[in-house]
């Protein structure tokens, strides 16, 4: 608090005497301290943001063991996750998934050969079975455990299992995928130049020939049908977690609990900062009237000032419940918000069509709801939910269309052209349906009303300084419009010219200079005549204009 009041004083603060001092710097700490417990009632303690949410999402659970400041919120996952042990190659290895899926590649191989899936190389003789996503970072992933699956099955599933050739498979091991093609990449010249020394031998030994082979093998990969097919594994993993999961009982239960308990929290904070600023007024009226000279006396009247602020903060209850309201509804929304953005970042990562709408639709909500002119704010809200709506449904279709892109692109000529089709189409059904609701069933009024019964105003008082702040912009920018830019240019010149003397190293000629400059710029002297002979003369006076 001391820290933010010193940052925070007018260093414009002037006084004079013992009066207007006191006047002045009461006004001015008042001005801090009404910001203060207004803006965080230096309470910020009671309301502790945790990293990524109070709620697990599996975008954040991606992140465990990853990022030292992610944790794992809920408890029966964390206790899954770090009972998980160390991973056993075998296990997964073993299981009858694994087995069944390498059994039927097998019987393809030896009956006409099959596709190598990282080189697209027909393979007849043999193959090793490649986890896309490796084992091991599957064992390890925080979120697998909130989910009611089994990482051994969700690892073997078939579009996760390819066949390929065992130098590629030995080298990808339990690599990440990025990791695998990094050092793939990195060791592609030194493979270049041991396939060119070794052709150059005339006779291999039996190791030179396996070295050979493994290098050819390694150098067939075709690095973009591995990232092509990582990204089909990775998003129906995802999918697969995220159906899982956030139709789960666990997740709804988590989000009710921390968007109740961050409601609660936020409820306390307002009620308590309400009862400070009560306190503030009584303590500064006591304060103002306090007539002794004694720190006894002064000590007193803070005393009792406190005990009149919190009678007062007593008194008005009806206002004490409705901070608790807001504080209530406010800390409920920052929680849910929170958890629906660590949802979005992973269902809606890489699509900028869709984050094109959802911001479009925000800008645009923002300037309805504080630059626009309405009958009322029935209708203003009724704007909102409109735009709200169109972008919603506009989101629908493009995530519909996502879906269905792989499959439909295919088709010749109409693919890309079926899939907009749909997308347009649903976006439009979805629009119509939402905009009758709200017209039919009058929603904005009752967002309305819902707003009005809790006795919150959260517009009035920001959209006053908003206009307050445009109206300046403007005329700021009526000012800039009148400046003459060649006049500018030629005072800037000017002072320019002055640096590049005072810069150089020639005193007497920087005295002659100087003073065409100023007499060019019409500077008024506080001397006249000579500088010498005029501080020579005590009677003398130097005049500053």
């Amino acid at each position: 608090m001391t820290t933010q009041f010193v940052s925070e004083i007018d260093s414009n603060l002037i006084v004079n005497d013992k009066k207007e001092t006191k006047k002045s710097i009461f006004g001015e700490y008042e001005r801090v301290i009404i910001d203060s417990l207004l803006q965080t009632f230096g309470l910020d303690f009671i309301v502790l943001d945790q990293y990524g949410g109070d709620v697990d999402t599996i975008h954040n659970l991606e992140q465990v063991g990853d990022n030292s400041r992610m944790s794992i919120k809920n408890s029966e996952t964390r206790h899954k996750y770090e009972a998980r042990g160390e991973y056993d190659s075998h296990k997964y290895h073993s299981d009858k998934q694994y087995i069944a899926r390498n059994r039927e590649f097998s019987k393809q191989r030896k009956s006409g050969g099959i596709k190598d899936a990282y080189t697209k190389e027909t393979l007849h003789e043999s193959h090793d079975l490649d986890h896309i996503i490796s084992a091991k970072s599957m064992h390890d992933n925080a979120s697998v455990y909130a989910t009611s699956l089994d990482p051994v099955t969700l690892v073997n599933s078939d579009d996760n299992l390819v066949p390929t050739i065992s130098s590629v498979n030995r080298s990808k091991g339990a690599k990440s995928v990025s990791q695998f093609l990094s050092d793939w990449e990195s060791t592609r010249e030194m493979r270049q130049t041991k396939i060119e020394e070794l052709h150059n031998k005339p006779v291999l030994t039996d190791k030179e020939r396996k070295q050979l082979k493994k290098y050819e093998e390694l150098e067939k990969l075709k690095p973009e049908e591995v990232k092509k097919l990582y990204n089909k594994s990775k998003q129906s993993m995802t999918n697969k977690l995220n159906k899982d999961y956030y139709t789960s009982s666990k997740f709804a239960k988590d989000t009710t609990k921390a968007a109740l308990k961050l409601g609660g929290k936020m409820a306390v904070k307002q009620v308590i900062g309400f009862v400070l600023v009560e306190v503030w007024f009584a303590v500064k009226e006591r304060i103002s009237f306090c007539s002794g000279d004694s720190l006894k006396s002064f000590f007193a009247e803070i005393l009792e000032g406190i005990k009149e602020g919190f009678f007062k903060a007593k008194s008005k209850y009806k206002e004490l419940i409705s901070k608790l309201k807001e504080g209530l509804v406010s800390g409920i929304i920052a929680s849910l918000m929170t958890t629906l953005t660590n949802i979005v970042k992973t269902l809606l990562e890489g699509s900028i069509k869709i984050l094109r709408h959802a911001s479009g639709a925000l800008v645009k909500a923002i300037k309805i709801l504080f630059f626009e002119e309405h009958n009322s704010w029935q209708d203003k809200i009724h704007a909102i939910l409109v735009v709200l709506a169109t972008s919603a449904s506009a989101i629908a279709g493009s995530l519909i269309g996502n879906h269905l892109a792989p499959t439909l692109s295919v088709i010749p000529v109409v693919g890309e052209l079926l899939v907009t089709f749909i997308e347009v189409f649903i976006s439009g059904i979805i629009s119509c349906t939402l905009i009758y609701f709200i017209d039919k069933w009058d929603v904005a009024k009752k967002i309305y009303e819902f707003i009005r019964q809790l006795d919150i105003n959260p517009f009035g008082e920001y959209v006053e300084y908003m206009k307050e702040q445009v109206a300046m912009y403007e005329a700021y920018v009526a000012k800039l419009l009148q400046v003459d830019v060649k006049t500018v240019i030629l005072e800037t010149e000017k002072y320019n010219r002055i640096l590049e003397l005072l810069e150089g190293n020639n005193y007497s000629m920087i005295n002659d200079q100087l003073k065409n400059l100023i007499s060019e710029i019409n500077i008024n002297l506080p001397w006249q005549g000579d500088f010498s002979s005029f501080m020579s003369n005590k009677k003398s006076k130097l005049v500053f204009k």
